[in-house]
């Protein structure tokens, strides 16, 4: 008995066209689905780094025993200032420049007002900052006693 030299393993050409259209399809599917969500997803983390910027610099405060001064710029950059000689001015390696538009595109930030950190965490004022896209805004607030909370 002779066996046949063609078998019938492997696939056509039809099939593997069909399975990469297939595969193209649902993958340009959940990338358009991902874009969608990239707005939200920037808000949120803009939001948390915001955060924890400001309870890095009330825990500076507590820390070093000086005052901590964050001071909004403009729409996108914030400066936190650590007085570490306590003379009152702003000196070379004091003040961090942050920038919220350079890692989360489309964030704008607005603050009622700058905040100042006491060396006991206190803030000298209540501020409310919003953080705003094309998705919504969120609100992080400071009160006197220091405490910051984000919704």
């Amino acid at each position: 008995m002779t066996q046949p030299l063609q078998t019938d393993h492997g696939f056509t050409l039809l099939e593997l066209m069909l399975a990469t259209l297939i595969i193209g399809v649902v993958a340009q599917l959940v990338a358009m689905d991902m874009l969608g969500h990239m707005p939200q997803r920037r808000l949120s983390g803009a939001t948390r780094q915001m955060t924890w910027d400001l309870m890095r610099a009330r825990m500076h405060a507590i820390k070093l025993r000086h005052n901590v001064q964050v001071t909004f710029v403009d729409a996108h950059t914030y400066t936190i200032w650590m007085d570490t000689n306590n003379n009152g001015v702003t000196d070379s390696g004091e003040a961090e420049v942050q920038n919220v538009s350079n890692t989360y595109r489309g964030v704008t930030v607005t603050s009622t007002s700058n905040i100042m950190f006491n060396s006991r965490g206190a803030s000298h004022n209540a501020a409310t900052i919003t953080l705003t896209n094309a998705k919504g805004s969120k609100v992080i607030t400071v009160n006197v006693a220091g405490f910051i909370t984000a919704g």
